[in-house]
């Protein structure tokens, strides 16, 4: 059985365990896609990948970690910039972490510090793991 590769919003919503509104607001920001559609603006379809959903169910976290989703959206843009996080064919790295108010990027070819070294995690999220949920929620509706 082969897996979709596109879903429209609210399937995407579904398998992210976030609204449809908390979805549109970080596609708004640039914060994930919508990879899979071919057009962009007023009237489009939106549609996502399974890299879009793994983002979504991992910011859905973030949020359960009591991350603002407005500091999140800031957050991950500024990884973006710097760091390949994230696209079509490539979920987020291995993990994220925050301390509440900044979110760092973790993956298993580097690791990334605070520049001061001084702070304390108390939230990591293992994406490679939000990815099979999100696997497993698919095929549940297939």
């Amino acid at each position: 059985m082969t897996m979709k590769t596109a879903f429209a919003l609210k399937e995407a919503a579904r398998h992210s365990e976030l609204s449809p509104q908390m979805v549109m607001y970080f596609c708004q920001r640039g914060v994930v896609g919508p990879s899979k559609s071919r057009r962009r603006g007023r009237g489009s379809r939106l549609l996502f990948s399974f890299a879009d959903i793994v983002m979504l169910r991992t910011l859905k976290r973030l949020c359960d970690a009591g991350v603002s989703p407005k500091r999140m959206a800031s957050q991950i843009l500024e990884l973006k910039k710097r760091l390949e996080i994230y696209g079509p064919n490539k979920p987020i790295g291995s993990f994220l972490v925050t301390d509440g108010k900044r979110i760092f990027l973790q993956d298993k070819n580097r690791k990334l510090e605070a520049p001061d070294g001084q702070f304390v995690f108390s939230f990591v999220v293992d994406v490679d793991w939000i990815a099979d949920e999100v696997r497993s929620s698919i095929k549940k509706v297939a």
